[in-house]
């Protein structure tokens, strides 16, 4: 099983506990994992290329997992 860890940082500055982040591939949505103190979310994946990136319901870009990703909200 692969795992990718995205960080949510907020725009102004400070990481994000509690956003509800997941990984969208062609073959379906992760489940959805909750980030800790340090704005990290860890997520365990079977299928591994283009994922989209969802935080909270919302798409925030794109990566090639696995892979660690930072983004702003």
């Amino acid at each position: 099983m692969a795992e990718s860890v995205v960080v949510v940082q907020r725009n102004g500055g400070g990481y994000v506990h509690g956003a509800r982040v997941a990984l969208g591939f062609s073959n379906g949505v992760t489940d959805s994992v909750y980030t800790d103190n340090d704005g990290e979310a860890v997520i365990e994946h079977l299928t591994t290329g283009h994922a989209t990136v969802y935080v909270n319901g919302q798409d925030k870009g794109s990566m090639n997992a696995p892979a660690r990703k930072l983004v702003f909200i």
